[in-house]
């Protein structure tokens, strides 16, 4: 069986395939995507996810994705009530939705993005 994402060749051995596995590597294909939706936000929008477990949907401000190799990833923010979180996730089972929230507020003012002119 091969795969699209790696590429089978001559000499390549099993050490050298299992890299494509480590968390490093779905790091940074979810931070090239996160980069990508981020420049489709507004102004007045931040980015966020939904991380599903089980029959359970949550939806956070990202603050910050780590990874911790060989498998983990590790996914901060804060929920709508401010409150912090951080999910610790065997990479190859994380499921993320990338939302566009409304900007948080700091004591009651809406955080705003300045353009330079």
């Amino acid at each position: 069986m091969t795969s699209r994402i790696i590429d089978n060749r001559p000499g390549e051995n099993f050490a050298d395939v299992c890299h494509y596995h480590l968390a490093k590597t779905y790091y940074e294909v979810l931070v090239k995507n996160i980069h990508n939706f981020k420049q489709h936000l507004n102004l007045t929008q931040e980015i966020g996810v939904a991380v599903t477990q089980g029959e359970h949907t949550q939806e956070l401000f990202l603050d910050s994705i780590q990874y911790s190799d060989p498998n983990l990833l590790i996914i901060i923010g804060e929920d709508f009530n401010g409150k912090p979180i951080e999910l610790i996730q065997d990479a190859s089972h994380l499921s993320l939705t990338l939302l566009a929230l409304p900007r948080r507020s700091v004591k009651g003012l809406l955080i705003e993005a300045q353009e330079s002119t």
